[in-house]
């Protein structure tokens, strides 16, 4: 009798473990998935644990551009106040500093030529602010954004980003770009409130990673890594 009743326990205990639900895999694993809006599209993100990535440095010490323009001598000038950078179409743009007092006040500097979107990068400094100006060597167009350009790997696209969470005299968060038939189309801008893009690079043709910051108190900054899927 005994016997028998360790074997119907054993029978009821299997019997019940068949019938309890339980979680695929596949669902255990499934990465947490969010959403930021960007322009008018809304793109899928993820919270990343990893920090083994290498973001593009953009150092340039020197606050004149002398030495940034012998490198581009063939194409780029300075006379006095004026820039002049030569364009594939013939035309030469003049950009003109303005050093009188108040809110008219700029200044640019020659950084580089960005080969991946045949651009010419300017850094413009204003009264309180700054931005980064790309002229399109192909036509001349001029493009003023937040940041210096991140191209993607098959230089479709580009990204702008910029973090100013304390001053905000600049706008804080990032701006998409399409490159088309040699044009800059812009894709979308977000202004960020409680987080800003510190670094940000390019996994792929489809994936950003962002290296972002935000506020923790007493002045201090927790620092971050996200995916924005890019589709």
């Amino acid at each position: 009798m005994k016997n028998i009743s360790i074997c119907f326990l054993l029978a009821l205990f299997i019997s019940c473990a068949d019938n309890k639900t339980e979680t695929p895999v596949a669902d255990v694993v499934k990465p947490q998935l969010d959403t930021l809006a960007i322009g008018n599209k809304m793109y899928q993100t993820q919270d990343l644990t990893d920090t083994n990535f290498v973001f593009e440095k953009f150092e340039f010490n020197d606050p004149a551009d002398s030495a940034y323009i012998e490198k581009n001598k063939n194409v780029a000038r300075r006379e006095g106040d004026t820039l002049f950078l030569k364009c594939d179409n013939g035309q030469t743009v003049k950009l003109k500093n303005n050093l009188s007092d108040g809110d008219d006040v700029m200044s640019f500097n020659f950084k580089y030529l960005n080969n991946d979107i045949n651009a010419y990068v300017v850094f413009c400094y204003y009264y309180e602010s700054y931005a980064v100006w790309l002229i399109n060597k192909n036509n001349a167009d001029t493009l003023v954004t937040i940041n210096y350009p991140v191209v993607s790997p098959d230089k479709k696209q580009f990204v702008c980003a910029n973090i100013d969470l304390e001053a905000a005299f600049t706008l804080n968060g990032m701006q998409l770009f399409k490159v088309e038939n040699d044009i800059y189309i812009p894709n979308g801008v977000r202004e960020l409130n409680n987080w800003g893009p510190d670094k940000i690079m390019w996994k792929n043709d489809t994936t950003l990673i962002v290296n972002g910051r935000k506020p923790k108190g007493n002045g201090e900054y927790a620092s971050f890594y996200k995916a924005i899927y890019i589709k």
